[in-house]
């Protein structure tokens, strides 16, 4: 058994904040035993392979995932140059330097991350990108979403700017995942109609990947209604929903904020449907990122009054940490309460 197979079944049968728990615990203990071949194992099942780890906190991932980076760059300061070991650990370098991008986007997710602690994350990420020439359109749209995820529209705009103004890169995503980014971005600005012009060649299959169209749909879907087109809108949930339930195993950080949007389109009964069935799951992966715990209040909250009291809660949470009233603002729009601010 590969000791990443042995890692993950040893955490299958745990719960989310169980998990995270014993890892810290591993990695420390790792640390002390200068076990530095744990450790690397370890590191990268927390942040994930091909998409990132959802069950894990973003900032216990980026403690893995920066000394990952750091370990990997002093191996290959110190191998000879031009030999087969600074090739390999190159390679690996810049498999990790691929994954700033997965976690640095997401950072707000964990409210026990603070703006300094953000912006020494995005210090580090712009020093190997730029002094390994990783990409600065990569770096620009990382930042882009980070900023979507603090409610920052001058930040985000001046990042999106970076983005369009540069050349795909060595960093950059696939055809799908730039779409997709290009309609999260109009999303966030309200320009709904161009969400929707944007999202064409995704809903078409044009564009698709691994993650697309599964994380454009909510976007598309919100944009459709806020346009009064609540029956395409809906059609096109409907759709979403059947899709990742699909592969709820990979996709169920997805499933929230679609069941939030239920409620938008006459499909409450949908909505306790999917609730009758994952609550469970999402309320376990909400246990470590603040996000999906608020992803997962809106979707309850059409059902249950403290659920939209928690809400409050989570939007001041992360308004007071980010500096303006974003998620507040959020609330007041979906649910038409007056009492919170």
């Amino acid at each position: 058994m590969k000791p990443s197979q042995f890692i993950a079944a040893q955490f299958a049968p745990l719960d989310c904040r169980e998990r995270q728990s014993l890892a810290i615990e591993q990695f420390n203990q790792a640390m002390q035993n200068d076990d530095t071949a744990t450790a690397i194992d370890l590191s990268e099942f927390v942040v994930g392979d091909e998409q990132l780890n959802a069950t894990f906190s973003l900032g216990f991932q980026w403690h893995c995932l920066t000394w990952l980076a750091r370990h990997y760059h002093q191996q290959y300061s110190q191998t000879p140059d031009n030999s087969p070991e600074e090739d390999l650990y190159l390679e690996k370098l810049f498999d990790v330097l691929w994954k700033f991008k997965w976690v640095i986007a997401r950072l707000p997710y964990d409210i026990n991350m603070t703006l300094a602690e953000i912006q020494q994350a995005n210090e580090l990420m712009t020093s190997f990108y730029e002094h390994f020439d990783f990409g600065a359109s990569a770096l620009a749209k990382t930042l882009m979403h980070q900023n979507l995820h603090m409610g920052d529209v001058q930040a985000a705009k001046r990042h999106f700017e970076a983005w369009q103004a540069s050349s795909n890169d060595i960093g950059s995503d696939c055809p799908a995942c730039e779409q997709d980014s290009l309609v999260a971005y109009h999303h966030f600005i309200g320009d709904y109609a161009r969400v929707v012009e944007l999202a064409q060649p995704i809903l078409s299959g044009e564009m698709r990947c691994g993650e697309v169209p599964h994380i454009t749909y909510q976007w598309v879907i919100d944009s459709l209604i806020r346009l009064n087109q609540t029956e395409k809108a809906r059609e096109i949930l409907l759709q979403a929903i059947d899709l990742i339930t699909d592969e709820i195993d990979v996709h169920l950080p997805l499933l929230a904020p679609l069941i939030a949007l239920c409620s938008r389109v006459d499909e409450k009964h949908t909505a306790q449907a999917l609730l009758d069935e994952y609550n469970d799951e999402l309320l376990d992966l909400s246990h470590n990122n603040r996000l999906y715990y608020w992803y997962y209040l809106l979707a309850v909250a059409p059902f249950n009054d403290e659920g939209l009291r928690e809400a409050e809660q989570v939007a001041k949470q992360f308004d007071e940490r980010n500096g303006n009233s974003f998620y507040q603002d959020q609330l007041a729009l979906k649910f038409g309460t007056t009492w919170l601010h």
